[in-house]
């Protein structure tokens, strides 16, 4: 409501995304209106370590079926398995 307040309406196929990465945030000088794929881009990049706080490095990640897979992870899995 705030976006379209300050900027018109929302063009089909576009979402509002907080650009200060705070949900409840209105101010509308904090929202971009684009799409779901930028959004959901813009949120995975400010992911910066795996779950168990392994940092998704060039040297650490693997990419597969368009996920990041922490590689340290998948090592300590495999000794486990073994």
């Amino acid at each position: 409501m705030s976006y379209e307040l300050a900027n018109g309406p929302i063009a089909d196929g576009m979402t509002v995304d907080h650009l200060c990465r705070n949900k409840r945030c209105v101010r509308p000088e904090h929202l971009e209106a684009v799409t779901r794929g930028d959004n959901v881009r813009r949120w995975a990049a400010t992911i910066t370590h795996c779950p168990q706080g392994h940092e998704y490095s060039a040297e650490n990640t693997r990419v597969w079926k368009g996920k990041r897979n922490c590689i340290t992870c998948q090592r300590e899995a495999k000794r486990r398995a073994a």
